[in-house]
């Protein structure tokens, strides 16, 4: 647990103008902290002027720090893609690593001189995952994960979601895992295939709504915003067995919905898709437990944000 007080300050790093999961995320945590009545301030790297805070997370209400007070009584979260030697230079306050996605600092690693997980380990980082993939990284390197915290999904989704006649289309994200999704689009014309690319939040809403399968075979770095976004909106699910994928944790969907990309047949796959087009009213019904869980998320940010920080400031 982290002590807080009246005097602290928590400050999150986070990049600007990007639009990801895990940016949104770090966007919720400073809105959660301050609704609890701990004062969070989100600390852009590079600096932004608050007319160029990105709309979607103005909802979100964020209070932008300038500099860092290094002080015992503050903490400070930094996700992985911010870990940094210049972390050294900050001496009395108390950082935590909150990592939304190991295989960013990998990709970091591999592009320049940064610290290493040995490092990480000597300095006694406070560690906080947001999935078993996750989790299991960290184990795997000697580096205790001391809490769990994950973000959820936009609550726009949920208020927007409504009864419609949806359409026998396959969603993807061009982006990720596009050349293996390539290779069954090649052997699947038949299908009308729905790239969810240069869509602003409220069309990629639509599309989830209108649309019954997604499909994605991206790394999952972490908890991938699209597979849950298309879970509240009712729609079947294939993806993977990369990343997060892997882990009933992160990615709760029967296994039969999962697919290995190295040792899966594209018959076979397809076999699945033309299953879930064709028999959605039933095979909708083995992805509940996933949205059920997906609607549960904002209120367990909420308890899992008391059972990191202990705190005696009264709670709003």
């Amino acid at each position: 647990m982290m002590t807080v007080t009246e005097k602290t300050t928590v400050y999150i790093v986070c990049p600007p103008h990007h639009a990801t999961g895990g940016i949104e995320s770090l966007h919720q945590l400073a809105h959660k902290l301050n609704k609890q009545g701990i004062r969070a301030l989100i600390y852009y790297q590079p600096a932004i002027a608050a007319t160029e805070i990105l709309p979607q997370y103005l909802a979100y209400t964020p209070q932008i720090a300038t500099n860092i007070e290094d002080e015992d009584w503050n903490i400070l979260i930094i996700p992985e893609v911010y870990i940094d030697y210049s972390l050294d230079s900050l001496k009395k306050i108390r950082k935590i690593i909150w990592w939304l996605s190991t295989d960013n600092y990998l990709q970091k690693q591999k592009r320049r001189n940064i610290p290493s997980l040995q490092r990480i380990r000597e300095r006694g980082f406070y560690n906080l995952i947001q999935s078993a993939y996750s989790k299991a990284f960290l184990a795997k390197n000697n580096i205790e994960a001391n809490g769990y915290l994950s973000g959820y999904i936009n609550p726009a989704f949920f208020a927007a979601r409504k009864a419609v006649n949806k359409q026998d289309a396959i969603m993807y994200n061009p982006k990720k895992g596009f050349e293996f999704t390539s290779r069954l689009m090649a052997a699947a014309p038949q299908f009308n295939w729905v790239p969810l690319v240069n869509m602003t939040p409220a069309q990629i809403q639509a599309a989830f709504s209108t649309n019954k399968l997604y499909l994605d075979f991206g790394n999952h770095p972490g908890r991938d915003r699209f597979p849950r976004e298309a879970a509240a909106m009712y729609c079947c699910i294939v993806t993977g067995k990369r990343g997060t994928a892997a882990f009933p944790e992160d990615l709760p969907i029967a296994d039969e919905y999962k697919f290995d990309d190295d040792t899966a047949t594209t018959e076979a796959i397809i076999e699945k898709l033309e299953q879930c087009l064709n028999e959605y009213d039933y095979r909708i019904n083995d992805f509940t437990f996933f949205r059920e869980s997906v609607e549960q998320e904002e209120q367990r940010m909420e308890s899992d944000i008391k059972k990191i920080f202990k705190t005696s400031v009264p709670v709003v």
